[in-house]
């Protein structure tokens, strides 16, 4: 049975907490008569990943400052030593649990670490945090419920293929005002449809048959002389048949990338190769891992979780290099917020603010972004804010999507909104 999700799902682990389209055509989000490949004029045709580390991820233990003694005075137990860091440069090293990215992007320079990023007037709940991402908005009480990535949309895509949801569910930032351009949110590719039934394997071919016979059949002018029921026939009919052409894409899929087994990131990102290889335009992905609210006993649990991340994006770029993606792709990584500098009673880090972001793609400008932390950051109770994480979505818009941020983020920011030359 289908049942509602909320942003609490993703706090322990975005995994279990995606919608399934095959459950209900609400979150199928009532596709418009649009079923073609992505079209769009505007822009430069490239893709944009987008990963969400739900929960708050520890950002200080991923960009370490090992050359500041502060750091290590503040976490005496669960501070990265140097002996684990690929060092980028004299103030700041990569956590080794990001080895295979290291070792693929950073001579190359195609890794942008980006320092102490947030927002004006820290928020420490995830759920409005979160919401002030989606958003793209510090203040959260406008009137239009759209996040950045709906009013992206809206303003210049023209096709549901052009923008997916891997994995997640979250209303905010895949609400649009057009439902021709409203994105397809899925588990996997062979998701949506008509579910099989195991308690009645007899009739299941049967079952889809009725459906399709639905779906497709032309009715007479009389039948549906009630506009709902147009409305709802058509939903009925682009679901069945984008159903159908999602599963011939992950059935013409063909890969020598092995992705890592039991990693349910890995399978998301998977599902985004499938897409880019049969080349339907998709623009823009958005997918994400939880199991960052790292409160107590933090070192074990974080660093197996960040080297499943490593796994996984290995395994992508591999996969778009041999299919001749990796060029035109960026991937941009975030978390709605930090963890204090200092570690708590129990081994692990509370809710924060300043974090870090990893930026990475053929077409990156790698190096480092945004100031490295002080000691007086480090006293702090956590990171500041220096660079507003907009600047970053900003950049990735217009230096790689080719498109004018303007519309997307139209909230004033008083400070903080730095011009980021990331992209070649």
């Amino acid at each position: 049975m289908c049942k509602n999700h909320s942003r609490r799902d993703f706090i322990s682990g975005v995994g279990k907490g995606a919608l399934a389209l095959a459950c209900s055509s609400s979150a199928f989000g009532l596709l418009g008569r649009s079923i073609a490949n992505a079209s769009t004029l505007q822009g430069t045709g490239k893709t944009l990943i987008l990963v969400n580390f739900f929960g708050g991820i520890d950002g200080l233990n991923i960009v370490v400052p090992y050359n500041n003694q502060i750091y290590y005075d503040r976490r005496p137990t669960i501070a990265v030593p140097a002996s684990q860091l690929n060092i980028i440069n004299n103030e700041v090293g990569l956590n080794k649990n990001l080895t295979r990215l290291y070792n693929r992007l950073n001579a190359s320079g195609k890794l942008a670490l980006i320092q102490q990023v947030g927002y004006p007037n820290p928020n420490g709940s995830h759920f409005e945090s979160q919401d002030i991402w989606s958003l793209g908005r510090r203040d959260v009480s406008r009137q239009d419920p759209r996040g950045w990535l709906g009013r992206l949309a809206d303003e210049y895509f023209d096709s549901n293929f052009d923008m997916f949801g891997i994995g997640v569910s979250n209303k905010i930032d895949f609400l649009t005002n057009k439902p021709q351009v409203r994105p397809i949110i899925v588990n996997s590719l062979e998701d949506m449809g008509i579910t099989w039934d195991w308690y009645s394997d007899a009739d299941n071919n049967h079952r889809k048959e009725v459906a399709k016979l639905n779906a497709t059949i032309q009715s007479s002018d009389d039948a549906l002389k009630n506009p709902n029921q147009l409305s709802l026939k058509q939903s009925l009919k682009t679901f069945h048949y984008v159903g159908e052409d999602l599963k011939q894409i992950s059935t013409n899929y063909r890969s020598t990338v092995t992705y890592p087994e039991g990693n349910y990131f890995g399978g998301s990102l998977r599902e985004i190769a499938k897409m880019m290889q049969a080349g339907r335009g998709t623009q823009v992905f958005y997918t994400g891992i939880g199991g960052w609210d790292t409160h107590s006993e933090q070192a074990g649990s974080f660093n197996g979780q960040l080297d499943r991340v490593d796994q996984a994006f290995d395994a992508l770029i591999s996969d778009l290099v041999a299919m001749g993606k990796w060029q035109d792709t960026a991937i941009v990584c975030f978390s709605e917020f930090g963890r204090n500098c200092f570690e708590n009673g129990s081994n692990g880090t509370d809710h924060g603010h300043g974090n870090s972001m990893l930026v990475f793609g053929g077409g990156v400008k790698g190096g480092v972004y945004g100031p490295t932390p002080s000691a007086d950051d480090l006293r702090q109770e956590s990171l500041g804010y220096y660079l507003d994480f907009r600047s970053v979505f900003k950049a990735a818009v217009s230096g790689h999507l080719g498109l004018n941020p303007g519309p997307v983020f139209d909230e004033l920011i008083p400070a903080y909104d730095v011009p980021l030359d990331l992209f070649s």
